[in-house]
C-alpha cells in the first residue's frame, strides 16, 4: 500500500483542511482554516484568498455546475466567487439565519445546498433561497436544527443528518428517521456513503450503521461498536471508515485490515473525510495538518506485513478524566516512550517520569498520547480528557 502526503500550501503547514470534494476530471476542491481554498488540476495546485474572513474557518466549499465556487464558513456567512468577484452573504439576506455554517454540496441538478450548526439548512437553485428548519410535521421541515453533514445518493434524494436523526429531502417529498432506538443513550451521525447496489452505511459515534433507505441496522458484529467519524466505499466494493482518534479500517467481504493513525505515519488518527477518486484511490484530510493524504491500494494483499499496525499489548491508563497526573501500566513491558498532541495535532510538553504523565500545565481539554514500546515498535494512541 503506497502513502503520500501534500500540502496544497507549501508554507501553509497548519491549520487543517476541513473539507474535501473531488469534481469532473478529477479536479480536486478543499477549504481551509485560515480563508484559504485550493484547487488542483493537473497536478498543479491553485491557492484561491477568500477576502475578509482570514480569522474564519471555510467548513464547506463547492463548486457548481457553472463553475462558480461557493465557500460556507463559521462566523462570516456564505461567499461566492464568480467571474473573478467575491460577494459575501451574511444573517438576514436571501433568508439566511445565521452566519455559521457547517457544510455544504452540490446536487445532481445544480442546487447548492449549505448547513449550519443549530439553524437549519438552505437551497440555492441558480435564482432564490430556500430554508428548511425544523418542524414537528413528520411530512415537513427537518428533523433538526442543528446539521452535521448533507449527503446527496444517487438517486439525488438528500440526506440531512444530525444527532440521532436523519431527513431525506426528495423534491417536495420529506421524510425523517430517527436511529435513537438503535443505541442505549445517544449517538451523532458523521458520515454516509452508498454503494453500487445502492445500500446505505452511516458513519455513527457507536459505530456503522447500514440502510435499504427505509430500515436501520447497527452492525456492531461486522464492525464493532466504535466511533467512526468518515466512511467510504471504493469502486472494488472496499469499505473503509475511520476510527476516530485511532486509524483507518479496511473492510473487504469480512476481511478487516487496521492502520493506525501515529504521529510517526501520514494516517491520520482523526480523520475529518475521505473520498474516492476515479483511479481508485483513497483521499484523506485529517488532523495531519494542512495536507491531502492518498492512498493507492491497487497492489494491496491482507497478508501485507505494513497493515495491522495496532499494538496488541496490554495497556491501562488512568485516571481519565483526570486534573494532572496519568498512571500508565503495561504488563511485561518496561521500555516505552510517550508523545502528546493536542486536538490539533500539535505536540505540547509535559513532565513522563516512573510511568507517570504530568498534564497539570496544561489547559482543559482533549489530549492524545501515542504509547510507544519501543522493544517491539508499535505503538498506541490514548484519549486524555484533561479538566
Amino acid at each position: 500500500m503506497k502513502i503520500k502526503g501534500e500540502f496544497p500550501n507549501p508554507s501553509l503547514t497548519w491549520p487543517f483542511l476541513w473539507d474535501l470534494k473531488i469534481l469532473e476530471k478529477g479536479e480536486l476542491l478543499c477549504s481551509s482554516g485560515v480563508g484559504q481554498i485550493f484547487s488542483k488540476k493537473n497536478d498543479v495546485w491553485t491557492i484561491i484568498d477568500v477576502p475578509g474572513i482570514d480569522k474564519e474557518s471555510i467548513r464547506g466549499v463547492v463548486k457548481d455546475k457553472n463553475g462558480v465556487i461557493w465557500a460556507a464558513t463559521d462566523g462570516q456567512g456564505i461567499s461566492r466567487y464568480k467571474d473573478g468577484q467575491w460577494v459575501n452573504f451574511k444573517k438576514g439576506s436571501n433568508s439566511l439565519p445565521t452566519d455559521d455554517w457547517i457544510c455544504s454540496v452540490l446536487d445532481k441538478t445544480g442546487n447548492v445546498w449549505f448547513g449550519s450548526w443549530s439553524d437549519g439548512l438552505v437551497k440555492y437553485d441558480g435564482n432564490t433561497w430556500k430554508l428548511y428548519t425544523e418542524s414537528s410535521s413528520p411530512t415537513t421541515g427537518l428533523a433538526s436544527n442543528s446539521v452535521n453533514g448533507i449527503f446527496v445518493d444517487k438517486k439525488n434524494t438528500i440526506w440531512v443528518y444530525s444527532y440521532g436523526d436523519i431527513t431525506t429531502i426528495k423534491g417536495t417529498t420529506i421524510k425523517k428517521y430517527s436511529l435513537d432506538n438503535l443505541i442505549d443513550f445517544g449517538i451523532r451521525i458523521n458520515d454516509i456513503c452508498q454503494d453500487k447496489s445502492g445500500k446505505y452505511y452511516i458513519a455513527t459515534s457507536k459505530g456503522i450503521v447500514s440502510s435499504n433507505g427505509t430500515t436501520f441496522n447497527l452492525e456492531s458484529a461486522s464492525f464493532g461498536n466504535i466511533e467512526v467519524g468518515s466512511i467510504a466505499v471504493d469502486s472494488s466494493g472496499v469499505l473503509w471508515y475511520c476510527e476516530t482518534f485511532k486509524g483507518l479500517h479496511r473492510w473487504d467481504k469480512g476481511v478487516k485490515n487496521y492502520f493506525a493513525g501515529t504521529l510517526d505515519n501520514l494516517i491520520p488518527s482523526q480523520t475529518f473525510s475521505i473520498k474516492i477518486d476515479s483511479v481508485n484511490r483513497k483521499l484523506l484530510i485529517g488532523n495531519k495538518g494542512a495536507q491531502v493524504i492518498f492512498i493507492d491500494d491497487s497492489e494491496f494483499t491482507s497478508s501485507t506485513k505494513e497493515q495491522n499496525l495496532q499494538a496488541n499489548f496490554n495497556l491501562k491508563v488512568s485516571p481519565n478524566p483526570t486534573s494532572g497526573l496519568v498512571y500508565f501500566e503495561m504488563d511485561d513491558h518496561d521500555n516505552f516512550g510517550i508523545d502528546v498532541v493536542n486536538i490539533y495535532g500539535q505536540k505540547v510538553n509535559c513532565n513522563f517520569v516512573n510511568k507517570t504523565l504530568d498534564l497539570s500545565n496544561l489547559c482543559s481539554g482533549i489530549y492524545i498520547v501515542q504509547i510507544k514500546d519501543l522493544n517491539r515498535n508499535v505503538s498506541k494512541l490514548v484519549k486524555l480528557q484533561k479538566i
